[in-house]
Parts: structure tokens; sequence; C-alpha cells
């Protein structure tokens, strides 16, 4: 954080229309040893706005576009499952490689996620 860099959570607080203390230091009103000592509430402001979850679904579309390429493979279905395997081990608390499936659909999470699919969809 102190190099500035900038992961999906925060750009998604970036481009926030709320202020917010990542905004504040990446506009450089306050430095890294202020942002550093008040990073409780930078955690709250993120969780608060949807920046992780932003970034949770964002990561679970590009794992079911991996996850439709993998199917499409002239390879065995040995190597196909190997692959999905190793697609849900990214992260993948919303994946299921044993049943093939990406999301646990009587999870919360799914409800979530599928609204967030509505909404990508929505907006192309």
């Amino acid at each position: 954080m102190k190099a500035k860099k900038k992961s999906l959570p925060i750009l998604y607080m970036l481009a926030s229309k709320r202020d917010n203390l990542l905004k504040q230091y990446f506009s450089n009103h306050i430095d890294y040893s202020e942002l550093y000592a008040r990073k409780e509430k930078v955690i709250q402001q993120m969780e608060q706005e949807g920046a992780f979850y932003y970034a949770k679904v964002i990561s679970q579309i590009y794992k079911e576009k991996a996850w439709q390429d993998i199917e499409k493979l002239d390879v065995g279905d040995k190597y196909k499952s190997a692959l999905k395997t190793f697609i849900c081990n990214v992260g993948g608390e919303m994946c299921d490689a044993r049943n093939h499936s990406l999301f646990n659909r009587t999870s919360g999470s799914h409800r979530k996620t599928t609204k967030w699919y509505s909404e990508l969809d929505r907006l192309k």
C-alpha cells in the first residue's frame, strides 16, 4: 500500500462517490502513517462500500469464463477436471470441483452473485 499500488478493491474505492480514507491517501491529503493508524476504519469503509464483495464477484466471473473455456478444450475429462480443480483453488470459496459446479447454488453468496450478474448484464 505504501507504494500506492491499486488493486481491484482500491480502484473500486477510488471510483466511489463518497469520500473515504483511501481517496484521501491517494490524493496525498493524508500520509501512509495516518492511513495505517486508521486501517480498521479503512477496512470498515471498504466493507460498507462493497469493495471486497465487488472484487469477489469479478473474480467469480472470470473463474466462470475460465470454467467455460476449459469445457471447450480438446482434452480428456481427467485433464479438464485437473484444470477445474486448479481454478477452484484460486480463492475458491464458492467452487466445488468434485461436482463440477462453480457456485454453491444454495448459499446466500450465489444469490448475491446472481444479482451482480444481472447488474453486469444490464450494463452491457
